[in-house]
Protein backbone atom coordinates (compact mmCIF):
# COMPACT_ATOMS: atom_id res chain seq x y z
CA UNK A 1 0.00 0.00 0.00
CA UNK A 2 2.94 2.33 0.82
CA UNK A 3 4.62 1.57 -2.71
CA UNK A 4 0.78 2.57 -4.26
CA UNK A 5 0.26 5.74 -2.45
CA UNK A 6 4.16 6.70 -3.27
CA UNK A 7 3.21 5.62 -6.83
CA UNK A 8 -0.01 8.21 -7.16
CA UNK A 9 0.98 11.27 -4.76
CA UNK A 10 4.58 11.63 -6.24
CA UNK A 11 3.23 11.69 -10.34
CA UNK A 12 0.02 13.86 -9.23
CA UNK A 13 2.38 16.51 -6.90
CA UNK A 14 4.53 16.88 -10.15
CA UNK A 15 1.55 17.36 -12.84
CA UNK A 16 0.19 19.85 -10.50
CA UNK A 17 3.26 21.39 -10.30
CA UNK A 18 3.41 21.82 -14.33
CA UNK A 19 -0.58 23.05 -14.55
CA UNK A 20 1.06 25.67 -12.16
CA UNK A 21 3.76 26.70 -14.60
CA UNK A 22 1.60 27.01 -17.36
CA UNK A 23 -0.51 28.91 -15.06
CA UNK A 24 2.07 31.30 -13.96
CA UNK A 25 3.63 31.60 -17.69
CA UNK A 26 -0.45 32.46 -18.72
CA UNK A 27 -0.07 35.68 -16.10
CA UNK A 28 -1.11 34.36 -12.96
CA UNK A 29 1.87 35.50 -10.86
CA UNK A 30 0.97 33.92 -7.78
CA UNK A 31 1.05 30.31 -9.38
CA UNK A 32 4.96 31.05 -9.35
CA UNK A 33 4.69 29.96 -5.86
CA UNK A 34 2.50 26.73 -6.47
CA UNK A 35 5.08 26.13 -8.91
CA UNK A 36 7.61 25.57 -6.73
CA UNK A 37 5.34 24.16 -3.85
CA UNK A 38 3.90 21.24 -5.98
CA UNK A 39 7.32 19.15 -6.44
CA UNK A 40 8.57 20.20 -2.77
CA UNK A 41 5.39 17.93 -1.75
CA UNK A 42 6.46 14.96 -3.94
CA UNK A 43 10.11 15.29 -2.33
CA UNK A 44 8.62 15.45 1.01
CA UNK A 45 6.17 12.40 -0.03
CA UNK A 46 9.58 10.42 -1.17
CA UNK A 47 11.81 11.01 1.90
CA UNK A 48 8.95 9.94 3.81
CA UNK A 49 8.37 7.08 1.91
CA UNK A 50 12.17 5.92 1.76
CA UNK A 51 12.43 6.70 5.68
CA UNK A 52 9.35 4.56 6.35
CA UNK A 53 10.68 1.31 4.31
CA UNK A 54 14.22 2.03 5.98
CA UNK A 55 13.11 2.38 9.50
CA UNK A 56 15.62 0.25 11.65
CA UNK A 57 14.47 -2.49 13.68
CA UNK A 58 15.10 -0.87 16.89
CA UNK A 59 12.85 2.14 16.07
CA UNK A 60 10.09 -0.87 15.18
CA UNK A 61 10.53 -3.18 18.38
CA UNK A 62 10.53 0.40 20.09
CA UNK A 63 7.50 1.13 18.89
CA UNK A 64 5.70 -1.92 19.59
CA UNK A 65 6.53 -1.82 22.68
CA UNK A 66 5.67 1.18 23.37
CA UNK A 67 1.75 0.56 22.17
CA UNK A 68 2.29 -3.03 24.24
CA UNK A 69 2.38 -1.14 27.59
CA UNK A 70 -0.24 1.14 26.43
CA UNK A 71 -2.16 -1.35 26.62
CA UNK A 72 -1.09 -2.97 29.53
CA UNK A 73 -1.94 0.36 31.24
CA UNK A 74 -5.51 0.30 30.06
CA UNK A 75 -6.09 -2.67 31.36
CA UNK A 76 -4.42 -2.49 34.50
CA UNK A 77 -6.52 0.98 34.85
CA UNK A 78 -9.73 -1.01 33.55
CA UNK A 79 -8.85 -3.34 36.27
CA UNK A 80 -8.23 -1.15 38.88
CA UNK A 81 -11.81 0.71 38.23
CA UNK A 82 -13.59 -2.42 37.69
CA UNK A 83 -14.38 -0.96 34.50
CA UNK A 84 -14.75 -4.34 32.17
CA UNK A 85 -16.56 -2.30 29.19
CA UNK A 86 -13.29 -1.83 27.16
CA UNK A 87 -13.16 -5.56 26.70
CA UNK A 88 -16.16 -5.07 24.22
CA UNK A 89 -15.30 -7.27 21.17
CA UNK A 90 -13.97 -5.59 18.17
CA UNK A 91 -12.14 -2.80 20.41
CA UNK A 92 -8.48 -3.71 20.38
CA UNK A 93 -4.63 -2.24 20.86
CA UNK A 94 -4.78 1.66 20.02
CA UNK A 95 -9.08 2.06 20.12
CA UNK A 96 -8.53 0.48 23.38
CA UNK A 97 -5.58 3.34 24.50
CA UNK A 98 -7.83 6.13 22.64
CA UNK A 99 -11.13 4.96 25.08
CA UNK A 100 -9.15 4.53 28.35
CA UNK A 101 -7.20 8.27 27.76
CA UNK A 102 -10.90 9.50 26.39
CA UNK A 103 -12.57 7.97 30.14
CA UNK A 104 -9.52 9.10 32.00
CA UNK A 105 -10.25 12.68 30.57
CA UNK A 106 -13.82 12.48 31.08
CA UNK A 107 -13.28 11.69 34.54
CA UNK A 108 -10.96 14.22 35.90
CA UNK A 109 -13.15 16.83 34.48
CA UNK A 110 -16.11 15.57 36.10
CA UNK A 111 -12.93 15.55 39.67
CA UNK A 112 -12.22 19.49 38.97
CA UNK A 113 -16.13 21.13 38.95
Amino acid sequence: MLHGLLVVVVPLCLVAGWWQLHQALSGNSLSWAYTVEWPIFAAIAAVAWWQLLHEGGEARAARAEAARLDVERVAASAARTGDDSLEVTGVHGDERVALAARREYLAHLERTR
